[in-house]
This record gives structure tokens, sequence and C-alpha cells, in this order.
């Protein structure tokens, strides 16, 4: 008889029930009776929920890397045109993983989990600021840019779009607040897209942030009650 993997079984039980009802709605308790184990089992491989959710998102992220580090090895590809790959698999992968994300995010609003957000923030420093640098350098290097300070240059450009990112997660998250909530999203992205152009020197606009449209589309549906 195969011996059985507590650690795999407890993870496979909390990613069903993470991705079903969400992180919030998920207990201990509950995962240790789906995963057929004992407390002592689950404290022994984990020293809590959210350190298993830590454990359940790397697959995911992992995705995320080898897409990024795939446009870097492809030839032939311009800086601007290389940023936009990278924003594309960025955007590619939210629509692929979007319920689990979309419970991510809701997570990562409550004070309570200010280690899940600081461990998100460094995954997500790990997968995009060296594809940045490399893209913002190459584009000094042709010419398409005007930056002095590379790497400072891509942190910046990674905190404007975490922060466009957020600012646009909370209009959805409280858009009957809002008369207008495209309208809203709209201002975010135009603030951001001239940050990021002329924070690299590019031409307006050419610089993509996000699919522009469906965000747009997605958020004219929403109407105040």
């Amino acid at each position: 008889m195969a011996r059985r993997n507590r650690r795999t079984e407890i993870i496979n039980a909390a990613r069903q029930l993470f991705y079903a009802q969400g992180y919030e709605n998920t207990s201990t308790r509950e995962i240790i009776r789906i995963a057929g184990v004992s407390f002592g089992a689950f404290y022994h491989h984990f020293e809590s929920k959210e350190a298993l959710l830590m454990v359940v998102i790397d697959p995911i992220l992992a995705e995320l890397r080898a897409a990024t580090a795939r446009l870097l090895t492809e030839p032939a590809l311009t800086a601007v045109s290389r940023y936009q790959r990278l924003v594309a698999a960025d955007n590619d992968f939210r629509v692929t993983h979007s319920q689990p994300l979309e419970h991510i995010w809701f997570v990562m609003q409550s004070d309570d989990h200010l280690r899940l957000v600081h461990y998100l923030s460094q995954k997500g420093e790990e997968i995009y600021l060296p594809a940045l640098n490399e893209i913002i350098q190459q584009g000094v290097d042709d010419g398409a840019f005007d930056v002095k300070f590379v790497p400072q240059t891509a942190n910046l450009l990674l905190s404007i779009c975490r922060a466009t990112r957020v600012a646009i997660a909370k209009i959805w998250q409280n858009h009957l607040q809002f008369d207008d909530p495209a309208a809203a999203v709209e201002q975010e992205l135009d603030a951001a897209q001239i940050a990021i152009d002329r924070l690299v020197g590019a031409a307006l606009g050419e610089l993509l942030l996000l699919d522009r449209q469906n965000v747009l589309d997605y958020f004219a549906t929403l109407k105040p009650t």
C-alpha cells in the first residue's frame, strides 16, 4: 500500500476549499476534515492557515514566473514589444486564475494578513523586477527610452502598476458608491498611463498598463442600485 503524503493531501483539500468558497469562509477544521488528517498532522506541516495559503498560491505564481521568463528569451523583440507582451501575459494570467486571485485580493484587504501582503509583494518583485530591468535597459540601449537610473525606474514603474490595480479593485469592490464606475476607472488608467510614459520617456500610450477597453467595458456594466 502506498504511503500517504499528508502534506499533499492538506494542500489539495485547502486548494479545493479556498477556490470554492474563499479563504475567509474556510476553517482549519474543515481543511482537516476534507484532507482526512489529524490536527497534529496539520500543524506538523503548517504553522497556520495563512502559511498554507502561501503554499497553495506558489504553483500559480510559478506559472506566471515561467510566462515572464519566456518573454526575455524571445529574439528580435523591441523593448516596447517586450513590455507589451509582459503586460499581456500578466493580464492573461489574471483572467485564467480570476477565481483564486479574487479570493486572495479580498484577504489582502484585511490588516490581519500583513504577512501575506508582504509575501505576495516580495514574490511580485522577484517575478517582475528582473523583466522590467532588462526591458528598460534594452529600451535605453536602443534609444527608445530616456532613463538615467534603470533599477530605480523599474521599481517605480512596478509601484505605479500595483497602485493602479489596487485603485481599480477598490472601485470594483465599492462600485455602488460611484455614479459612474467606468469613468472613475478611466481616470485611474489615464493617470497611470501618463505617469508610466513620462517615467521612461516613451510616447504617450506606448506602454500599455492593462487591456483598457476590456476593463472599461466591464465597469460600464456596473450600475448603482
